[in-house]
């Protein structure tokens, strides 16, 4: 039987278009690109075996944790192993009237490994 995310442990990016679920676990389970209406890129939350998903997180055990950057819309997934620290920031920029070097609709994902080592996977 296949097993899914309590909704209760995704936290949520957006740029005032669309949005991401991001799990606890480090997986974006949810996106329609580009607006609320379009169909999701990744949907694993409505179905976990075909809907897709994009995954980054530590190989083997580990203890999660999100947050909120303050007075922000990033959120920050804070990975913990026996081995180190690692953090994967999401977020997604608002469309600027403007045109400037951001590009439009997208979901940004940054890795860092903040103490010790630790061996990702997507």
């Amino acid at each position: 039987m296949t097993t899914y995310t309590p909704i209760e442990d995704y936290g949520v990016v957006g740029n005032l278009e669309t949005c991401a679920l991001v799990s606890d676990e480090g997986s974006v389970d949810w996106l329609p690109v580009p607006d609320m209406e379009s169909p999701s890129a990744f949907a694993s939350i409505l179905d976990a075996e075909r809907g897709g998903s994009f995954r980054i997180a530590p190989v083997g055990d580990f203890d999660s944790e999100q947050r909120y950057v303050s007075r922000t819309n990033v959120l920050e997934t804070r990975f913990r192993t026996t081995s180190g620290v690692a953090v994967v920031t999401d977020f997604m920029p608002v469309r600027s009237e403007y045109p400037g070097p951001v590009p439009e609709r997208a979901l940004y994902r940054k890795v860092a490994c903040v103490d010790g080592t630790v061996d990702l996977a997507g």
